[in-house]
């Protein structure tokens, strides 16, 4: 369906059905157990895109009010915004903890995307002309290769009394230089590259009214606690 707007852009809107039993589901989680984490992945509304989908702030609630103690998105390639709500975290995208430069074995459609003959090539071969040219998509052949699909962060959260207090944010590169060997293997970045990482998530963060404080090449989110 299309309307008219004020740019382009798409708008996602949830199954009813799917909701109630995901929502079902998560609540029958937490009843289980002491501490839920419900994770979505997801890579609208595009694949570089460091906005949420439309849909998801809404989403990612309703999972907390059923009973999630954390939201995270995994799919997009890169960093988003933290929101805290209700004294829980979302996370709407941590980006890549491992690089997916080489895979093995390549499918035979990425060989033909990629004008590659399996009989002749190599997997890596494929991965590498696709590093060169990017990854394909609906959206066009997205460039791989920028040093922003190759930045993250790990979080580390910390509740007391199932209530949370500070989540810590570290900075990680993957190798984005070196050889097929060795990229994609996770380590932490160096501090002024680091830096530049935290303050993205201190920008995006900050549009979704979190605080996100830099120390020593540390992203800071401290939560004031509220009695159970």
């Amino acid at each position: 369906m299309f309307k008219a707007g004020e740019k382009p852009g798409y708008s996602f809107e949830l199954n009813a059905r799917d909701l109630a039993n995901i929502l079902r589901n998560v609540r029958q989680g937490k009843q289980f157990s002491d501490f839920c984490i419900a994770t979505n992945h997801g890579h609208e509304p595009g694949e570089f895109s460091r906005e949420p989908a439309d849909y998801e702030q809404s989403f990612a609630r309703k999972l907390i009010d059923a009973g999630a103690d954390v939201y995270i998105n995994h799919g997009p390639h890169h960093v988003r915004g933290i929101e805290i709500y209700k004294g829980r975290p979302i996370f709407y995208a941590l980006g890549n903890f491992l690089n997916q430069d080489l895979r093995s074995p390549v499918g035979a459609d990425m060989f033909e995307t990629h004008g590659k003959d399996p009989r002749l090539h190599t997997d890596a071969e494929v991965s590498a002309h696709e590093m060169a040219i990017g990854y394909p998509s609906a959206e066009g052949f997205l460039p791989l290769r920028d040093a922003e699909f190759y930045e993250s962060v790990i979080s580390v959260s910390r509740f007391e009394e199932n209530q949370l207090a500070e989540i810590r944010l570290h900075p990680i590169e993957l190798r984005r230089r070196a050889r097929f060997a060795n990229r994609g293997v996770p380590r932490l970045a160096p501090a002024a590259q680091g830096y530049a990482i935290l303050e993205r998530v201190q920008e995006l963060s900050e549009a979704l009214g979190t605080r996100v404080e830099i120390d020593d090449g540390i992203g800071i989110i401290r939560v004031r606690t509220s009695s159970a």
